[in-house]
């Protein structure tokens, strides 16, 4: 592994080692599955946490991978509709959006959320659901945009707690993004930015 002789690596040689593209590599940073950790000013990760997940291969892949609302319906057992129903309701929660040539925005899910909902909402998967719920959802009710805000000040609030650092105000997560409205990619780590489009494959 090129750096195993330095105790930390940064976000751009930890990803390269990971062989996690940038968008999964961030959702693995906003999760806590890669955890990190401050050298002087700059965000890092533990060499010892890069060799931990390489011992695995595939799973880190797997756990950080991202989908649209049609695999999320099908990772769930549950049809498209009911997927777009839950989503609405603020049940599962968008990792990511971003807005396509249409202009349209577009949600994207975690993979393993998706997959586990079954198990954890089994009320919500194979039976009809409740009143106030349809109720909810036919006045117009859609949470999406609410619960990806939400999820992004948890996971900011957690990278506080668990570096004990302040994050700018306004800033969400420890991530690498790219320029969204040109698609050209970052060949460097940014700093925590706020929400906007899904960063893009290298």
């Amino acid at each position: 592994m090129a750096g195993t002789k330095a105790k930390h690596l940064t976000l751009e040689a930890a990803r390269r080692e990971l062989a996690l593209w940038r968008d999964e590599f961030t959702l693995g940073i906003e999760q806590g599955l890669i955890r990190t950790c401050w050298s002087g000013d700059e965000l890092c990760v533990r060499a010892g946490e890069v060799a931990r997940w390489r011992a695995s291969p595939g799973e880190l892949a797997e756990l950080t991978r991202m989908v649209h609302a049609a695999e999320a319906a099908e990772l769930a057992g549950i049809s498209r509709h009911r997927f777009d129903q839950l989503a609405r309701a603020g049940v599962i929660r968008p990792v990511r959006s971003y807005t396509n040539r249409y202009h349209a925005e577009v949600w994207q899910y975690s993979a393993a959320d998706a997959r586990q909902l079954p198990e954890h909402r089994p009320e919500l998967v194979g039976t009809r659901l409740p009143g106030p719920f349809l109720a909810g959802l036919a006045s117009g009710v859609d949470r999406r945009a609410e619960s990806h805000r939400s999820r992004l000040r948890a996971q900011s609030l957690l990278c506080c707690v668990t570096h004990g650092r302040e994050l700018p105000r306004g800033h969400t997560g420890c991530v690498l993004r790219s320029r969204p409205s040109t698609g050209r990619r970052s060949a460097r780590p940014r700093p925590p930015v706020s929400r906007g489009a899904l960063p893009r494959r290298d």
